[in-house]
């Protein structure tokens, strides 16, 4: 557990923190870490965010033992707990969390995957791929974070929206690396990246599946640019950045992922470095073939619909960008169901 005082000193060294009080509680070690007033336990620290946020929340938060609570307006309240008034709460929340599950040094290799559609699919098919490779390797299954439900190694339970907030991924991670998983796959909304819930993260692999219109309401996203835009943005935080040649807008999104250290691109039509090619369709099952540099195969899938073929290329490139055998990877998306 650490002091109250480390977590005031990343938050400042963020530059985050516009004013704060922990006199005579800089020492006391902090024993939890939530922004749910009913999971609040003492000793923890409580976190008042969200646009719906009720002081009622803090004060219920307090009552349980709270030992400080992190915000963005100071509260005149007479339990007389320690706070930090922080500018900007989201972004304030990821230090949080990294510190207190000791998620800084990343312990396990992450692969985000973002677009608005077939994000679910990949980030099976992925998991898939890498449960094989691991097995082969005696190694644990590999944890994923899908809008279905959520595996970490110690959790399995449904999901409750597409992208947990910061403190609920930093959990899952710190879960997974004490339970042996080496790999946790996860789907990036365009709001996670918006809102910073996974500001900070390092993504060994991010993957960008295509763009359109859909899916965009008022309350998510003021309009088209600001949600390509936020997508876009996972590039910044990515090592190697697997980008679908057949996507709409795919000159702006090949442009944005150069930031990355490296590029792999995946599609059928093009020249990307993964090629799907010679697609077939017979009683339901789908074949097709796919060339790189490393193999000229044919892969089949088990799931029905054309278009997951370009789901399944996405996967192979990632798989192919963490090193994967093309063995594992035809191994599972000829089993696989999502």
């Amino acid at each position: 557990m650490k002091h109250l005082k480390e977590y005031l000193g990343k938050m400042k060294a963020a530059g985050l923190v516009a004013a704060f009080c922990i006199d005579g509680q800089e020492e006391m070690e902090v024993q939890g870490l939530t922004f749910d007033s009913k999971a609040a336990v003492p000793g923890g620290i409580f976190v008042c965010k969200g646009k719906n946020f009720r002081v009622e929340y803090l004060k219920e938060a307090l009552q349980r033992g709270c030992l400080c609570y992190v915000s963005e307006k100071h509260y005149e309240l007479s339990e007389g707990a320690s706070w930090i008034q922080v500018r900007d709460i989201r972004k304030a929340m990821p230090v949080l969390a990294a510190v207190f599950y000791e998620t800084e040094q990343q312990p396990v290799h992450l692969t985000g995957i973002t677009g608005t559609k077939g994000k679910t699919t990949t980030a099976y098919y992925i998991k898939a791929i890498l449960d094989v490779w691991e097995r082969k390797q005696q190694k644990e299954e590999t944890g994923i974070l899908s809008s279905v439900d959520i595996y970490d190694g110690k959790e399995q339970e449904p999901a409750k929206m597409t992208t947990p907030e910061a403190i609920e991924i930093h959990c899952h991670i710190r879960n997974a690396a004490d339970a042996g998983i080496r790999y946790l796959t996860m789907e990036v909304s365009s709001q996670a990246l918006k809102y910073k819930r996974v500001r900070g993260l390092k993504f060994d692999v991010g993957v960008f599946l295509n763009i359109s219109e859909d899916h965009i309401s008022p309350c998510e996203h003021e309009n088209f640019e600001d949600y390509f835009t936020s997508k876009l943005s996972l590039f910044k935080q990515t090592r190697v950045a697997c980008v679908n040649l057949d996507s709409a807008e795919k000159d702006r999104i090949l442009s944005a992922s150069r930031i990355a250290e490296r590029v792999v691109t995946f599609g059928t039509t093009g020249a990307p470095d993964i090629w799907g090619h010679d697609i077939e369709m017979h009683d339901g099952k789908i074949s097709f073939r796919v060339r790189c540099d490393r193999f000229h195969e044919k892969f089949h899938l088990r799931m029905h619909g054309l278009f997951n073929v370009e789901n399944a290329l996405a996967a192979i490139a990632a798989a192919y960008a963490y090193g994967v055998d093309v063995e594992s990877m035809k191994e599972a998306l000829v089993s696989v169901q999502v």
